[in-house]
């Protein structure tokens, strides 16, 4: 992974960044100077191209402000993979301080990709947040945020490759002004020192996002990384499938030299159920949280016994360290331990911290939970087996799943990883296979998850576990027992995506050609008279009634959408039931059973579950992701109009004509009115169900 700077007049930048290693011109900007190896550092001169000043030192609260010169060149420069996180800026240009003003600019290092867009979202002084937005995103100059300060300038630049020079940058150095493409900048001008923390330069840090959201697929990112400037493969030379594994609310920052393929692999030892493989193209396989073999060996295709070994524990170091950048301390590199059980006895006299790092921004829970299935995994791989099987009808390569079956009971419910493979003559072929730890979260057995089940056909075992947790879950909390519908579009195939959970009735029908995609949902079209689903469903005969009713969806869109994303929209004398996630006014709009206009709330993320509760005829409910945002308020009822409730648009009365939204539907439901207590449980019965499929 390499970094160079867009070149400017005739001159080039040094280029000092992940290995690449190039001599510098005469910069008329700074001083340089040999070092060892060939390699040249250059001092920043002071403003305007004048003598250089002395050289800058470190402070604990910042950059002492008399300091008027200071340089990056021979750090290393973080690469922002992409998410949402905390990152610690450099100063790279001035600072230039007059009359206790001081003028400088901050880098916060280079995206993967520079075509993206990027937005900030916080800046801190000295771990003391000075602006922020709230939470919003897109936002890229001072105005979209508050400053919880005095009000100072500042300029955003999201790192791209063609952003231009900032003024103050131009007004110091002129024709050799350059824009540091295609790092993420902030330029301060004329920040009045006096009001900073400790009265000098402050140490300052930025939540950047970008574009991709603030939740990370790890396997996005991988393939986002392979097709950066800074690696350069291609997707014919790369790609991953099936990874379910995400990062909530964060991101990767690399920050130390690295090579592609050896952080790949870093990442799979804390991942055993990748397979990282290299034939037509590097491919990073997922074989999911539930692992079934893809081969069974017995004696009808093995020409000789199965050969077991075990190594002694003390071939293993007693604890695995991971450390990851985590976001509850204030983005600080801390560890989690796994430990081999010592109690009540000692067991082993395997000694040692085992220590590993990840670039990555991830909490606490979620570090300790694939430090602590590492660990036991490895504990797991001492065992392994050897043999030689017939080659007819088999294929076994490094990464395969082996079971064996019908030699004793040692190997019961066991599966093995192919770790090596000779090919030999007679058409044999000699494999080693280390045991292979499946671990899987309980799946909850019921009569109406089983009835479902038997409806479906083509789902694989993570997706059938994962609609038992969410069916018998949903039972349980006396949820289930309120619906007349509830549709899962995220699933891996369309016909079951049509299925309504809870009966055969109210089945979909996909009408003007949905866009549907496997474990996302339906996309509607904005502003369609045509494109929605129907789920031949007028409300008759049903738990949904005029008094007592909901509906709710799941929206994998967070953007804004002019139209309804689910619902009946009435004419005169009639009820709307509607949900509109997030309109162009950045608001939510809940209606239900409702004959006038329900108060709205402000919203600028369209991404969630909301579900919209009529009780008692009387009072309305609005929530999104379990939480009550609008109300309960009283609310004139009346009955809708009849018309086949829609999803990716609102059905509206005789006369008028649907109007689609652009919004991407995951789930959605009806039913009879639910309590808050449902409408949480409800949410996050749907929230596990999302994550066991990979969905952010």
């Amino acid at each position: 992974m390499g970094y160079a700077d867009e070149p400017y007049n005739t001159t080039t930048h040094l280029l000092w960044f992940m290995g690449a290693n190039v001599a510098p011109d005469a910069d008329p900007r700074y001083t340089w100077t040999p070092t060892s190896g060939g390699w040249w550092s250059g001092v920043l001169k002071g403003g305007g191209g004048s003598a250089p000043g002395p050289a800058a030192t470190a402070a604990s609260t910042g950059v002492n402000p008399t300091e008027t010169s200071y340089s990056l060149y021979g750090h290393t420069i973080p690469l922002s993979v992409f998410g949402f996180g905390r990152i610690g800026g450099e100063i790279i240009a001035g600072p230039w301080v007059s009359g206790g003003l001081a003028s400088f600019c901050i880098s916060f290092g280079v995206p993967a990709d520079p075509s993206g867009s990027r937005d900030i979202r916080e800046i801190a002084f000295d771990s003391e947040v000075v602006w922020d937005t709230g939470g919003a995103s897109g936002v890229t100059t001072s105005a979209g945020g508050t400053f919880r300060t005095e009000s100072f300038t500042f300029r955003f630049y999201g790192g791209t490759l063609t952003q231009a020079a900032d003024a103050l940058e131009i007004s110091n150095f002129g024709a050799n002004a350059v824009a540091y493409r295609p790092q993420i900048l902030v330029w301060f001008e004329n920040l009045p020192l006096a009001g900073t923390k400790f009265g000098k330069i402050p140490y300052v840090s930025a939540v950047i996002g970008d574009s991709s959201g603030d939740d990370v697929n790890l396997g996005e990112a991988f393939e986002r990384l392979a097709y950066s400037p800074w690696v350069g493969y291609t997707s014919a030379e790369f790609e991953t499938s099936g990874i379910t594994d995400g990062l909530v609310g964060g991101g990767f920052i690399i920050a130390s030299q690295a090579e592609f393929l050896a952080t790949i692999q870093q990442f799979g030892r804390f991942y055993p159920q990748w397979d990282i493989l290299q034939t037509d193209k590097l491919r990073i396989v997922d074989r999911g949280s539930i692992v079934s073999p893809d081969i069974i060996l017995d004696a009808t295709t093995l020409t000789d016994k199965i050969v077991t070994t075990r190594q002694g524990q003390d071939t293993l170091k007693k604890d695995l360290e991971l450390s990851t950048i985590d976001p509850d301390a204030d983005y600080t590199i801390v560890p989690s331990l796994a430990q081999r059980p010592r109690d009540p006895v000692t067991v082993t006299t395997s000694v040692g911290v085992d220590k590993a790092f990840l670039p990555v921004i991830m909490d606490a829970p979620t570090r300790i939970a694939i430090c602590t299935f590492a660990k036991y995994h490895e504990e797991t791989a001492r065992k392994s087996i050897s043999g030689t099987a017939m080659a007819y009808g088999l294929e076994i390569e490094p990464g395969d799943l082996v079971g064996v079956d019908g030699l004793g009971d040692i190997f019961n419910n066991e599966t093995f990883k192919v770790v090596e493979t000779l090919h030999g003559a007679n058409n044999v072929v000699e494999f080693t296979a280390t045991a292979f730890m499946d671990c899987q979260i309980p799946v909850l057995s019921c009569a109406e998850a089983t009835a479902f089940l038997a409806r479906t056909s083509g789902l694989g075992i993570a997706h059938r576990n994962a609609y038992g947790n969410l069916i018998c879950g949903l039972v349980a909390d006396g949820v289930w027992a309120k619906l007349d519908a509830l549709y899962v579009f995220a699933t891996q195939n369309q016909t079951t995506a049509n299925l309504n959970l809870k009966s055969t009735s109210f089945g979909i029908s996909a009408l003007g050609s949905p866009t549907w995609t496997a474990d996302q949902g339906y996309t509607g079209t904005e502003s369609s008279t045509s494109v929605h689903l129907d789920t031949n469903s007028s409300f008759a005969s049903s738990l949904f009634t005029t008094n007592n009713a909901h509906i709710s969806l799941w929206n994998n869109y967070s953007g804004q959408s002019d139209g309804l994303a689910m619902g009946e929209y009435g004419g005169p004398g009639s009820g709307s039931v509607a949900i509109a996630p997030r309109t162009t006014s950045d608001e939510t709009h809940f209606f239900i059973n409702s004959s006038g206009v329900p108060p709205f709330v402000g919203n600028t993320n369209g991404r969630g579950h909301y579900l919209a509760n009529k009780s008692a005829g009387t009072t309305l409910t609005g929530y999104k992701n379990g939480a009550a945002v609008v109300g309960p308020v009283a609310d004139a009822t009346s009955d809708p109009w009849g018309g086949p409730l829609f999803v990716l648009a609102a059905n509206a009365y005789p006369g008028s004509s649907a109007q689609g939204s652009r919004d991407q539907i995951s789930a959605a439901s009806f039913g009879g009115a639910l309590t808050a207590t449902d409408a949480l449980n409800f949410y996050s019965r749907l929230r596990a169900y999302m994550t066991a499929i990979g969905l952010p």
